[in-house]
């Protein structure tokens, strides 16, 4: 059941059109996902002196993210994150994304076959990442796989082409 009710949660721009591809925008998560338990579980009301998060500036890269429907918390009344709790739901969000692409990128580049850029910037097409203004989408996807892979074969002392 849709609530309606959205927190926004500052993002990546990459990260932003990741998620509005794969969950759709506002972001609708997986009922008994990690993610949807962490916003139910630390659902509040809003605190006194404090404003209520309302659509924010458009210079900004921000996610919308629906607040599932709950009888214990009803989201008319339970609709506040502290800042501690979207940081933790940030970091998770960025982990479903960091598998995503760890486990994409990986094959292909065990495979070695074709050119890694272009394997990236394809893989960034098929998930809904554009690259048509810059290429900043591109380089930071670029970078993070680099840094994954250089940490994975420092702690694990495995050879990756």
């Amino acid at each position: 059941m849709s609530s309606g009710i959205y927190i926004y949660l500052e993002v990546e721009r990459y990260l932003k059109e990741y998620l509005n591809f794969h969950f759709g925008d506002p972001v609708r998560l997986p009922a008994n996902s990690p993610e949807n338990k962490l916003i139910r579980r630390h659902l509040s009301r809003l605190p006194e002196n404090t404003n209520p998060d309302l659509q924010p500036n458009q210079d900004i890269s921000f996610v919308r993210i629906e607040i599932p429907y709950s009888k214990e918390k009803d989201p008319r009344e339970y609709n506040f994150l502290f800042p501690s709790v979207k940081d933790a739901l940030r970091d998770s969000l960025i982990t479903i994304f960091e598998n995503h692409m760890w486990t994409d990128l990986l094959d292909i580049k065990k495979r070695k076959r074709g050119n890694l850029t272009l394997e990236i910037y394809a893989w960034c097409e098929t998930n809904g990442i554009s690259n048509m203004n810059d290429d900043k989408n591109f380089e930071t996807i670029r970078q993070k796989f680099y840094r994954m892979r250089h940490e994975y074969r420092k702690n694990n002392q495995v050879k990756l082409s």
